[in-house]
């Protein structure tokens, strides 16, 4: 009996000592699990943080990618508080525009064909030049981010960004942050004509394009602009430009059948094509159209070109007269302006100026007469091979100087005039023809 008992007892110890050995090997292979699900998410989120870290050291010391920004703590700082007028600063409603993401979807506004075109894939990359002076920081900073987004990488080798001595340094210092933005400060006012050649001089890239500080690209906005700049350096190109609506920010698409112009003040306007010229242009609406004159915020051109027609007139001060200025200068030097179908670019249109003008404002229209003292009375002409323009040469410095500036125009040296790209030229009215140019004009006509 004591034998069985020792036989039973025998049993019992392997039986648990079983069911021990069970349990302990169950609760080992569960942690040895564990470990290898934390280990293998531990190695997950290090590669993550690994690949994070190697597209954070892909950019410049400092830079952040556009979709990284603190969009709320950058226009936070600024936001119109209650009771202030939301267009006291920018002469459009700011609320509506602090309210907007910073890469808002805006409609696609080109036509059908537009959506179907392939574009060169070996374009030239641009440096992008915005000027600004006090901008709402919501509308610059869906400028630079629609630049960014809208646009294939490789084309957009900068964003100059240069600040004409706005009342808040951060307003483009922090925009600085950005992937490809560099911010430029004028240490006084220059103006929108001297603040542009300035950003000019210092872009890199071989093809410069012109931007507002309130405006939003649309897709595939710069392709079609680079790729006739790419054919033809002296072509100087325009998008189409879109409407934002400076009370709610909706964004609408412009006409098609606009062309620049302007009128006996010197004053831009849009003027619509002619029946025959839409009819003309119903087997191809995507075609180039040709424009006498282009708005001057937007546009796009060669840099060794801009630099041969002598740059922006740095007589001119704070704003207005530059988009005749460079038109005319393009006709003198054998160049051609367009404006671009499918290429879409939205901006916010102001009934008024929202800054200042240094010096008082009559100073500054003064010398925005100037023009208008060069070309004396202006008369529209047809062109018929039967008057010669004799005009500042090509290359040889800034046209349209005070006479304190440069000396006088160069004599006999003719300007190469497109009368395919312009119906009609600008003439002094019963005016004596100089017997050389001088600097009072802008050019002097006279016939064959």
């Amino acid at each position: 009996m004591r034998r069985k008992s020792r036989v039973l007892l025998c049993f019992a110890v392997l039986w648990v000592l079983g069911i021990a050995y069970y349990f302990y090997s169950g609760t080992a292979l569960s942690r040895k699990d564990e470990w290898g699900s934390s280990y293998s998410s531990s190695r997950g989120r290090s590669q993550h943080s690994d690949e994070k870290t190697h597209t954070i050291d892909a950019l410049p010391p400092g830079k952040v990618r556009w979709q990284d920004f603190n969009q709320n703590l950058y226009v936070g700082a600024t936001l119109v508080r209650p009771g202030q007028d939301p267009y006291a600063r920018n002469k459009f409603n700011q609320v509506e525009s602090d309210k907007l993401q910073m890469d808002r979807a805006v409609p696609d506004t080109r036509h059908d064909h537009c959506r179907s075109k392939q574009w060169r894939s070996d374009l030239p990359a641009s440096s992008v030049v915005i000027t600004f002076h006090n901008e709402a920081r919501s509308a610059l900073l869906r400028t630079v981010v629609s630049v960014l987004k809208k646009s294939p990488s490789h084309l957009v080798k900068e964003i100059i960004l240069v600040d004409d001595y706005s009342d808040n340094p951060e307003d483009g210092a922090l925009l600085g942050k950005i992937e490809k933005v560099r911010v430029l400060r004028n240490d006084r006012r220059e103006g929108l004509m001297r603040s542009r050649v300035r950003g000019a001089d210092a872009a890199t890239a071989p093809v410069l394009t012109f931007l507002d500080s309130h405006c939003e690209c649309n897709d595939h906005w710069l392709e079609p602009l680079l790729e006739r700049v790419a054919e033809d350096k002296t072509r100087v190109v325009s998008p189409i430009i879109d409407v934002i609506n400076m009370d709610n920010f909706q964004y609408v698409g412009a006409s098609a059948d606009l062309k620049g112009g302007f009128d006996w003040n010197l004053v831009f306007k849009w003027d619509y094509m002619t029946l025959e010229q839409r009819r003309a242009r119903q087997g191809n609406p995507i075609a180039p159209i040709k424009t006498p004159m282009i708005a001057g915020g937007l546009f796009v051109m060669d840099k060794e070109y801009f630099e041969r027609l002598g740059k922006y007139d740095m007589m001119m001060d704070v704003w207005g007269g530059e988009n005749l200025e460079i038109s005319f200068r393009v006709w003198q030097c054998d160049g051609s302006l367009e404006i671009i179908p499918c290429s879409r670019v939205g901006h916010v249109f102001r009934k008024q100026h929202p800054y200042t003008f240094p010096g008082g404002s009559g100073t500054v229209f003064a010398r925005l007469n100037e023009p208008k003292r060069s070309a004396a009375v202006l008369s529209s002409i047809l062109v018929q091979e039967k008057w010669h323009l004799h005009l500042c040469g090509c290359g040889s410095g800034p046209l349209n100087k005070v006479p304190d500036s440069v000396p006088v125009a160069v004599e006999g040296t003719p300007g190469n005039f497109r009368t395919d790209a312009v119906d009609f030229i600008i003439v002094p009215e019963g005016a004596a023809f100089p017997a050389r140019p001088s600097n009072n004009w802008l050019f002097d006509a006279r016939p064959a």
